[in-house]
């Protein structure tokens, strides 16, 4: 990875990726979504590799999940929001300088872009009222005096001393029209700026001994939540909605290079 002082940002692909994700708030449906539907869009979508389906009655949810690189892609089923996520795998984590991910962000956002315009397409998504795109990614450092240094140049309006910062939670949402909707929409670019340690535990089965603590590892965190509003009148054109969700990832992709800019 490449070294970068207080004054550079990093490049796209030093970002590791813990989430993505492509959310659907939808016309509400009469009746829930059934195990063999998620299955069957699960499969639709990813092609192979579906492990298993649970169905959560109370919630009216449905949630199928597979293996898709190396991470685990989800599809959350309710009656009003539809998500497609890419996760960290359960109970089992990929290492890049320590910190858990399952990628670059630059590799990976590509191949789950043609995963999400899949999700859109489909007929069983049925009136869409809004999209979001969401993504969880970080640059692993060695300390967390190095991430305040990391995230200095991404917040030009922020003063950050990295030496005697114990805690930082930098959030703003600033504002765009849309490109494909034009002054009809406009798109709010969340983006939230924190250092955070990440540690495991470790246990021995069946020895009885405390779980054992492994060594702290740090990043510099980005979570991104680009989406449509709540506000929005009506439903969004079925013939638009990919191009709408390829600005949502444009947009972060630019926060995710150049910072919290206007």
């Amino acid at each position: 990875m490449t070294q970068q002082g207080a004054k550079e940002k990093s490049s796209l692909p030093d970002w590791q990726t813990q989430i993505l994700r492509c959310t659907a708030f939808v016309a509400p449906r009469t009746g829930s979504f059934s195990v063999d539907q998620a299955a069957f869009w699960w499969g639709e979508i990813a092609g192979e590799g579906l492990e298993k389906v649970i169905s959560t009655p109370k919630e009216q949810a449905v949630v199928a999940g597979g293996s898709f690189k190396d991470g685990r892609l989800m599809l959350l089923c309710q009656p009003t929001v539809v998500e497609l996520r890419l996760q960290l795998p359960e109970g089992e984590k990929k290492r890049a300088e320590g910190t858990p991910t399952i990628g670059s962000f630059n590799e990976l956002q590509p191949d789950f872009m043609a995963l999400a315009h899949k999700f859109l397409s489909t007929d069983a998504l049925g009136p869409v009222n809004r999209i979001a795109f969401g993504a969880v990614i970080h640059l692993p450092v060695a300390s967390m005096a190095e991430a305040y240094r990391r995230l200095t140049p991404y917040l030009p309006n922020v003063k950050l001393d990295s030496q005697n910062l114990y805690d930082l939670l930098y959030r703003c949402n600033r504002r765009r029209n849309s490109s494909v909707m034009n002054e009809n929409l406009y798109i709010n670019r969340v983006n939230t700026w924190t250092a955070v340690a990440f540690q495991e535990f470790y246990v021995i089965a069946g020895t009885g001994r405390a779980p054992e603590q492994a060594a702290e590892v740090f990043a510099a965190q980005l979570e991104l939540d680009i989406n449509t509003p709540a506000n929005y009148a009506g439903r969004l054109p079925a013939d638009k909605l990919t191009r709408v969700f390829d600005e949502l990832v444009a947009m972060g992709i630019e926060i995710a290079s150049q910072g919290d800019t206007p």
